[in-house]
């Protein structure tokens, strides 16, 4: 009796652990990788061609890009050129591990909110459905973004993983200390990455002390570790971009402040647009934002006030508020940007994952079998085929990728480097920049290059400094 019903509670985790492993697997199927560098990736060649020159420095790791540090990028970058010739599908599949991970913390935190284990797949079936439908955007076609989206994720997501167990009734110190050297590494490892999950985790302990009085002790000992890491990052915010490169684009905070009319409408449309409705135009897009932002609020509110259960849903909700603040303090100098831009979609989608999480939770626990298996049929439907809709848009959207990747991967093969399109790389930089860059990967053999027999006559090109 005992080994059946160990069986029918493992039965439902094991689904679990299948649909873990087909999401990943079909996102690597479904998107076709470039071996080309793109955009912000050419201005990280040097410390490839550094490092085969001979002057490389570990300084240059820790050298700001644009307004941030992405120490573990480019660190990544810099390991694959020495061992794997710049082989970049490669970074794709580790930013996609990296979400396969994370995707099996919030698997473990969910447990915690299903009573009945049984039900537990159809928790996580929307959920990791909401979690991979990003790859409608640039997400999977720039290991960058890829990598970075990843790591942000898995360490954030890690972080209040073990935060909630030291919260719980059964957690120990340990806990706390395995919560902060996550947050630790992400403060090293990634400074925007770091200020949304800083921003997101400073309000969520700020809301659990205000609606959670008998955790105040813990959440006061807690926060005396991770306050000192938001002024740790933010003084390294400041050491790279202000002290030590002072050329950096500064900040521009008067902007930020003027016309706050304007600023709450592009917040509003950053909100709607991570639903990826396709039509939606004009004040269309700012009102589905405010539903969303109302519907955040519900679930947060309701979520809180629950006795027990993950904080985790929550906190992927104030991430999505975050990185709608950071964008808005990170651009207000350099200009923001359209709101449906896929580089700002993809963050701003984090928080549909927790609203997932607590609306079908809190379905699960309707009291009334009948009205729990009506709503959560609507909720499955409804939530399917929106980010059914967003895949379809993605196998549509690959097919001409592929075929824009494979146009350019010619067009540098014939070193037509005026005929560049302008998402191969960064026009900022110049053609000749390219040119050079380009060059020296040829006589490297990295990158797409790196199975071309070597040159007969090596190219001159100097390679650019930092």
């Amino acid at each position: 009796m005992k080994t059946m019903r160990n069986d029918i509670l493992n039965w439902p985790f094991a689904v679990c652990l299948g649909l873990l492993v087909a999401a990943p697997l079909y996102c690597l199927l479904l998107n076709p990788y470039p071996e080309i560098l793109l955009r912000d990736q050419w201005r990280m060649a040097p410390l490839a061609l550094d490092y085969y020159a001979g002057t490389f420095r570990v300084a240059d790791l820790f050298a700001p890009h644009y307004n941030v540090s992405i120490l573990f990028y480019k660190t990544l970058f810099l390991l694959n050129a020495v061992f794997l010739k710049l082989n970049m599908p490669v970074e794709f599949m580790v930013g996609m591990f990296f979400v396969f991970i994370y995707s099996c913390v919030v698997l473990f935190a969910i447990r915690r909110d299903i009573d009945d284990r049984r039900m537990l797949p159809l928790l996580l079936l929307p959920v990791l459905f909401t979690i991979y439908s990003q790859t409608q955007n640039t997400l999977w076609h720039f290991s960058l973004l890829a990598v970075l989206f990843g790591l942000l994720l898995l360490l954030a997501a890690a972080t209040v993983f073990f935060l909630d167990k030291f919260l719980a009734e059964d957690g120990r110190p340990r806990h706390a200390l395995f919560s902060l050297l996550c947050l630790g590494a992400l403060v090293v490892g990634e400074t925007t990455s770091s200020f949304i999950a800083l921003f997101a985790l400073l309000a969520l302990l700020g809301l659990q002390w205000l609606l959670r009085p008998g955790l105040r002790g813990k959440l006061l000992r807690y926060a005396c570790g991770a306050i000192p890491l938001c002024l740790l990052a933010g003084g390294l915010q400041i050491l790279y971009t202000r002290i030590l490169w002072p050329t950096s684009t500064p900040y521009d905070f008067i902007e930020l402040l003027s016309n706050p009319g304007e600023r709450v409408l592009y917040t509003l449309e950053l909100f709607g647009a991570s639903l990826c409705i396709p039509g939606i135009r004009d004040y269309g897009l700012p009102a589905l934002g405010a539903a969303i932002i109302l519907l955040y609020a519900a679930a947060i509110r309701a979520s809180l006030r629950s006795k027990t259960g993950s904080s985790l849903p929550v906190f992927l909700i104030l991430c999505s508020f975050a990185f709608a603040l950071v964008l808005l303090i990170g651009r207000s100098g350099t200009g923001v940007g359209p709101a449906t831009a896929p580089r700002y979609v993809h963050g701003m989608r984090i928080g549909l994952t927790g609203l997932a999480w607590i609306a079908g939770v809190h379905i699960l626990r309707l009291r009334s079998s009948r009205l729990k298996k009506g709503a959560l049929a609507a909720f499955l439907c409804i939530w399917l085929v929106l980010e059914g809709a967003s895949v379809a848009k993605a196998v549509r959207y690959n097919a001409s990728y592929a075929a824009s990747m494979a146009e350019q991967r010619e067009i540098l093969e014939a070193r037509r480097y005026e005929d560049l399109a302008r998402g191969i790389y960064n026009p900022k930089l110049g053609v000749e920049y390219i040119r050079r860059v380009d060059a020296d990967l040829r006589r490297l053999g990295l990158a797409m290059y790196r199975n071309d027999p070597p040159p007969s006559a090596p190219d001159r090109g100097e390679t650019p400094g930092q």
